[in-house]
């Protein structure tokens, strides 16, 4: 990172008193104002430190609001209620528009935003925090699955593993696209029905992830690893056999992630 970038970072952090992780977090936000408002480069637009960074804070008029972003107060409108759809800020008729905390009010959306906004690039700490979501939530998925699974189930997921295999030489999107497949179907027959639409809520961030996976080992024996855990887990789950199923999910998961960072 340039010395200069280096300096204005520990200078925001003296004169606010914040710490790293405090600057992180309101840089996200500006992350979030900046896309919405169709801005791609950081040097785009100007932003007052105060209006957008303290939470809680109430945003200056639209009209005000226009002006000083140098927009159009429709462009802005838009902008501002896509931010209240994703939980950034809360639009209060009559009082204004107030900035949220996105920890504690965020929605899943900021994850798409973020990742377009970085050309398919999350932050490491973000990456980290995804993975150890999935490992959670698919040790379970994988369990469920076992017990509840259909004969209906059986057939979909032998149909995708013969499409693994004819496809193990192609492209890494068609790779990446049967993977999902293969994951969103373990969610179905779990037979929770809210385990598969969190699966297709994170679809844009999880197949960034795997897609990074199969364009840089696709045609290797690292792919063919990665179908025989799938294999083996539809195994598993044909014999109702929970707890290997988890063992074989959580063994795969590992195992990807091991190589998507290159370790």
């Amino acid at each position: 990172m340039p010395v200069n970038v280096l300096v204005g970072l520990e200078f925001l952090k003296a004169a606010n008193g914040w710490t790293d992780e405090e600057l992180y977090d309101r840089f996200c936000y500006d992350i979030q104002v900046r896309y919405a408002l169709g801005y791609r480069q950081l040097g785009e637009g100007y932003f007052e430190l105060r209006t957008l960074y303290y939470f809680r804070e109430r945003l200056p008029p639209e009209r005000e609001f226009a002006a000083r972003l140098g927009v159009s107060r429709p462009v802005l409108h838009e902008a501002l209620v896509d931010l209240d759809a994703k939980g950034l800020v809360r639009i209060v008729p009559r009082r204004g528009v107030f900035v949220n905390d996105y920890r504690r009010a965020g929605s899943m959306a900021i994850l798409t935003s973020l990742l377009d906004y970085h050309n398919g690039q999350l932050d490491p700490s973000f990456t980290q925090s995804l993975l150890d979501t999935r490992l959670l939530l698919e040790s379970e998925t994988a369990r469920l699955a076992a017990l509840h699974r259909s004969d209906e189930h059986l057939r979909e997921f032998r149909d995708l593993l013969t499409q693994e295999q004819e496809a193990a030489c192609c492209d890494p999107q068609t790779l990446t696209s049967l993977d999902f497949d293969f994951h969103l179907l373990i969610a179905i027959a779990s037979g929770n029905l809210i385990y598969p639409l969190l699966i297709n809520s994170f679809k844009s961030v999880y197949t960034s992830l795997t897609g990074a996976f199969f364009r840089k080992y696709y045609g290797s024996p690292v792919v063919e690893t990665v179908h025989q855990y799938h294999r083996r887990l539809v195994e598993a789950i044909a014999r109702r056999a929970a707890e290997e199923a988890v063992r074989i999910m959580r063994e795969m998961l590992a195992h990807g992630e091991t190589y998507l960072k290159g370790e």
